[in-house]
């Protein structure tokens, strides 16, 4: 008799990582649910995984690769075109999950369904990148709560503000990211009928975000960190963000016409990752018509979130493109409005100013002397989502024993919330 699709498929891709990837598939392979399926796309440029694959000798594990090399957008999409199973999550090379996180997941669906279900992301850092990923650090980010609906359409909204940076959104991060959690097929059914695919460019996980969010019906967070991620200095994002030539050869891979520069929001600006992740949502907006037409970027805050792209770049290769991207940057600052620019000077002064950290504490006592208990709270609060670590790191042999820890903490971690 067949085999019945799987619960959740786990779509791997990659691409000349399998130093990297063994972690991940093995924290797979230790799952305490089986009712899963791994496909492995090897998207390999001469570095081939299929030695990790057979390592890992497991029949739920599928090994594809492409005929030939894509683009990272095309090569999400040939990967979960293998999948069968009634949920589809994307998992990335250099991540692992918890030993219990499918388990969790399911549990949770079943209490509790939802066709966008959301975890949240842990770091680990090796401690020698240019040696070896094993031994590194873990540092826990959030406490775990229960699990609640979010909705959709308001994130949506959110992000099309942009008056937060990405990546200190707190939990929100992750929120409706398919590396970030997972999508019922109903729900992928509809986004491929409507607009052809799951996956555009520039950046995969931000496109299908976009799409998913925009029709989705439910979208669930399972209230707790489910995934670590090892942070390293060869991840796609991370090289954009911090080498010029790079973003700058990205792009030209993209479109070797560099047409594409004209078509970002601040057009010629692609020193900048905020820019870049805006043009996904100009382009998303307009592929998906209805669902997205009312939403518009808020462009002062994308001037803003632009200038503190280029200010973190503290390495430029090339120092005529820093000069350039600057000269781009002050085009688009110099043509809003007055009261724009001065909001735009305020928001840009630095918060670890000593001024700024003397007014804040300042607030703070004369709060905490007036309203002490709603003040107690607005800070437990403020730390558990705004905040890093409520943790100390703890240093391990190997990412797969800090996933273990984490799995062994958990129940004590909810504890911990409970009694906040």
């Amino acid at each position: 008799m067949a085999r019945s699709a799987p619960f959740i498929s786990i779509v791997v891709p990659t691409r000349n990582r399998p130093e990297l990837l063994r972690y991940c598939l093995k924290s797979v392979a230790l799952q305490t649910f089986d009712d899963f399926e791994v496909i492995v796309s090897d998207n390999h440029t001469g570095i081939s995984c299929k030695h990790v694959m057979d390592h890992i000798a497991d029949k739920r594990f599928k090994y594809v690769t492409p005929a030939g090399p894509l683009a990272m957008h095309d090569s999400w999409e040939f990967a979960c075109s293998h999948a069968t199973g009634q949920y589809v999550a994307v998992l990335i090379d250099k991540t692992v999950l918890r030993p219990s996180a499918l388990e969790v997941v399911y549990t949770t669906i079943e209490k509790h369904p939802a066709e966008i279900v959301s975890w949240w992301n842990e770091s680990y850092t090796p401690l020698d990148q240019a040696g070896s990923y094993d031994k590194g650090s873990y540092q826990p980010c959030h406490r775990p709560r229960e699990s609640y609906y979010y909705d959709p359409r308001q994130e949506l909204e959110r992000r099309f503000r942009l008056d937060v940076r990405r990546g200190q959104e707190g939990v929100r991060y992750g929120w409706g990211k398919i590396c970030f959690g997972t999508y019922h097929r109903d729900l992928i059914s509809r986004i491929t009928g409507a607009i052809g695919r799951l996956f555009y460019p520039i950046s995969p996980d931000y496109t299908s975000m976009l799409a998913a969010l925009a029709f989705a019906r439910s979208a669930l967070d399972v209230g707790q960190p489910l995934l670590i991620s090892i942070i390293t200095n060869v991840s796609t994002g991370g090289l954009a963000a911090q080498r010029d030539e790079y973003a700058f050869a990205f792009l030209r891979d993209l479109d070797p016409s560099l047409r594409i520069l004209d078509s970002l929001p601040l057009q010629g600006l692609y020193a900048s990752t905020h820019n870049m992740v805006a043009r996904d949502y100009a382009f998303m907006r307009e592929l998906v018509g209805a669902p997205m037409r009312h939403l518009k970027l808020n462009k002062r805050n994308l001037i803003l979130r632009a200038r503190e792209d280029l200010d973190q770049r503290k390495n430029w290769q090339d120092v005529s493109r820093r000069t350039e991207q600057y000269q781009v940057w002050t085009t688009y600052f110099s043509q809003l409005a007055l009261t724009d620019r001065i909001r735009m000077r305020l928001q840009h002064i630095k918060p670890r100013s000593l001024q700024i950290r003397r007014w804040r504490y300042l607030l703070v006592v004369k709060l905490q002397m007036l309203f002490p208990r709603m003040t107690e709270l607005m800070i437990t609060n403020y730390r558990r989502y705004i905040t890093g670590p409520v943790i100390e790191a703890k240093v391990f042999d190997s990412i797969i024993a800090a996933a273990q820890y984490a799995d062994d903490c958990a129940p004590r971690r909810r504890r911990e919330e409970a009694r906040l």
